[in-house]
């Protein structure tokens, strides 16, 4: 427990001086983090992770809301692929960049690809009403890189 606290001490850290840094205010980084990479290619490793974890959460969090909500609006629905895509396209960049910085950042990718295919298997919401939401093609284009 103590060092979960602690890491969370130091995630909020590397997001304090993110913010002093570059002028990112707390909100939008729950409004769209993605937005963040478009703007900021060059943050630290750490950083990127941060976000990168967040951006998985946020999708694990929505995901659970859509499951379990009695009725879902279309809107809400393609609202979601499209957080899901943005956090694929990075996913994907940080995969097919070659560079000694961004070997964690990468290594990273690679775990919350793994965790978004699980939770995207086709199987998982085949003959469902949000059969839609079951493995993008990105899915199937990770095991290619």
């Amino acid at each position: 427990m103590a060092m979960m606290n602690i890491h969370c001490f130091f995630n909020l850290k590397r997001l304090y001086e993110l913010q002093l840094s570059r002028q990112i205010f707390i909100e939008s980084l729950h409004k769209d983090p993605a937005e963040i990479f478009k703007n900021f290619r060059c943050i630290d490793d750490k950083v990127i992770g941060f976000l990168l974890l967040n951006m998985h959460l946020h999708i694990c969090y929505c995901l659970h809301s859509i499951i379990n909500s009695e009725s879902v609006l279309e809107q809400s629905i393609s609202s979601f692929i499209s957080k899901r895509s943005a956090l694929f396209e990075l996913l994907e960049f940080f995969l097919t960049t070659k560079s000694p910085e961004g070997l964690r950042a990468s290594q990273l990718a690679c775990c919350v690809i793994s965790k978004q295919w699980w939770l995207f298997r086709k199987a998982t919401f085949a003959s469902t009403k949000l059969e839609a939401l079951g493995q993008s093609m990105f899915s199937l284009k990770s095991w290619q890189l």
